[in-house]
């Protein structure tokens, strides 16, 4: 009897326990019910590059279908070499395997690899471009520590190198070398991208003003594929563009498989969506089973 006491005891604690953590819950998505579809930017311009109706048609189209706002993520390197930019971006260790590359950089960049050590994980980007140097230039300077980055000016063309570690690097799928008994020998990856290649470098004020002129709302999704690059600054400037862009931010969509500032920054990341008044946005999964998993969404939320 005194063990189905304490038993219905322990039973009775985790009912109430319940309840509580059930109300309190109840409370919460009681005050949260809005369900919102959105957008995304670059999947729109997709759809109109295979149809015979531009980008502002669609856009105005799902405006009078109910859809009030634009996801838009930033500006990287990948998407600008998607997008045909003018622009040329290598991992430096291949750059330098071509015995004449002292004859490819400007002199000033030239000496910088003589004088210093010479890491093959870094990145090095070329462009003709004044102002897709100067856009480049901006978002580099007002996000990133200056100890990550270099800028180099030729006679014509303009040279940034990105600071890149063995973690950044991303290589081809291994090529197996087998002897004549077909057994395997030994196995060659080749170095052929980084992930800094998806480096945040601001938003496209053209999109943001394609988004606005159909009427509706931009949702900014800024990059955290780098963690190693991530810090205050990087993160105060991002909330920063809402006010840039005339933008009142109604919640927070995170990109990639973490959350903005995970795991160093996430206090400084949570201050400021509350001073703006934000909520954090749970993306749906494919299965429509709960939402896509990211790393520091569930503490952060």
């Amino acid at each position: 009897m005194k063990k189905n006491k304490l038993l219905i005891l322990f039973i009775f604690i985790g009912i109430i326990a319940s309840l509580v953590l059930s109300f309190n819950r109840i409370k919460i998505e009681g005050e949260n019910k809005t369900v919102d579809f959105i957008l995304d930017f670059d999947e729109m311009v997709k759809l109109s590059e295979q149809s015979d109706k531009d980008l502002s048609w669609w856009l105005n189209k799902f405006k009078g279908w109910g859809i009030n706002s634009v996801a838009l993520n930033e500006e990287t390197f990948e998407g600008m070499l998607e997008e045909n930019k003018p622009i040329e971006v290598e991992m430096l260790g291949n750059a330098l395997m071509d015995i004449n590359w002292k004859q490819k950089f400007p002199q000033e960049l030239v000496n910088y690899l003589e004088g210093d050590y010479i890491d093959k994980y870094d990145v090095v980007g070329v462009t003709n471009s004044e102002s897709l140097f100067k856009f480049i230039e901006k978002g580099l300077e007002e996000r990133y520590s200056e100890n990550k980055y270099k800028i180099f000016k030729g006679e014509k063309e303009f040279y940034f190198l990105l600071d890149g570690t063995e973690k950044d690097a991303l290589y081809t799928k291994g090529i197996v070398l087998i002897d004549n008994n077909d057994n395997a020998f030994s196995e060659i990856k080749s170095l052929e991208g980084s992930k800094l290649m998806r480096l945040g470098l601001g938003y496209d004020e053209n999109k943001i003003q394609t988004i606005k002129n159909a009427g509706l709302e931009v949702v900014l999704r800024p990059f955290n594929y780098n963690s190693s690059w991530i810090d205050k600054k990087y993160i105060n400037t991002c909330f920063k563009e809402y006010q840039n862009y005339n933008i009142k931010p109604k919640y927070m969509i995170f990109t990639g498989k973490e959350v903005l500032g995970y795991p160093d920054y996430i206090d400084t990341v949570r201050d400021s969506i509350i001073d703006n008044n934000m909520k954090i946005a749970l993306i749906e999964s494919g299965v429509q089973r709960g939402h896509i998993e990211q790393a520091g969404i569930e503490g952060l939320t």
